[in-house]
């Protein structure tokens, strides 16, 4: 677990989060041109992004029947081409399953080698990132805080259900952060709930804070899951959404 704080302009009215995930550099179907779409949405956003695991493919370490395209190098190589102008918008980064496979066959973790090359391996923690971010003000002038949590995600669940409970279970160990974001699934969705505090200092007064859980989907279309019994993903991401003049959280896909 990494703990990141940033500071920016209290003038700023919105700031937009993309979340990007699984896009399995390496696998063939893997869709670079949709990628850079989304990316080029960041720039004209300056919107900041998150890259929350299985970056890398690496089948043929994982065993995987999925054939390779590209070897890891290859497929580091791509990736830090990608990234590299991006890289001052990345909040944190973290590990993969397909990511942690390598690393604990090889000893070489390849997460780590991408965040070095950028310049980021502060940034990065193999489990988990938790982001504050502090900008915009209030009608009373206030800074406004939210907190970020977000970690790959686990669970082989066929049925949307399944992975929607998933993305749930991150709130068991951190119940107060604003926004939860998991992936590993392929399965873009986002949904809202509240939670109810009681105030220490004032009988009888119930705070309710409005908690959002985001699964971050996929770049590629890959044969594998469809032979396990897997429904077809839609390729893409959720954007993300927060207010600088109250707090407040949109998101769309």
């Amino acid at each position: 677990m990494k703990y990141l704080s940033y500071k920016y302009s209290p003038d700023i009215k919105r700031m937009y989060i993309l979340p990007l995930s699984d896009t399995h550099f390496g696998d063939p179907t893997t869709n670079i041109k949709k990628l850079r779409g989304y990316l080029e949405w960041v720039r004209e956003k300056d919107a900041r992004i998150i890259l929350n695991g299985d970056i890398f493919n690496l089948s043929d370490v994982a065993g995987r029947e999925d054939a390779d395209m590209l070897n890891p190098n290859e497929q580091l190589d791509i990736a830090v081409d990608i990234f590299y102008p991006y890289k001052d918008l990345i909040l944190g980064v973290t590990e993969g399953n397909h990511d942690r496979k390598l690393r604990k066959e090889t000893q070489f973790d390849i997460v780590h080698e991408f965040c070095q090359r950028l310049n980021i391996i502060d940034k990065y923690d193999r489990t988990s990132v938790l982001v504050k971010l502090s900008f915009g003000r209030d009608y009373k002038g206030r800074t406004i805080h939210y907190h970020l949590y977000t970690t790959h995600g686990w669970g082989a669940g066929r049925t949307k259900g399944s992975k929607v409970n998933n993305m749930g279970l991150v709130s068991t160990t951190f119940p107060l952060f604003d926004v939860y974001i998991t992936s590993h699934s392929h399965f873009t969705v986002g949904y809202q709930d509240i939670v109810k505090i009681p105030r220490d200092n004032r009988d009888g007064e119930i705070i309710e804070r409005k908690r959002t859980f985001i699964s971050s989907g996929c770049f590629v279309n890959s044969e594998y899951g469809e032979r396990l019994g897997y429904s077809a993903v839609k390729q893409g991401t959720v954007r993300v959404r927060l207010d600088g003049t109250r707090k407040d959280i949109h998101f769309s896909m």
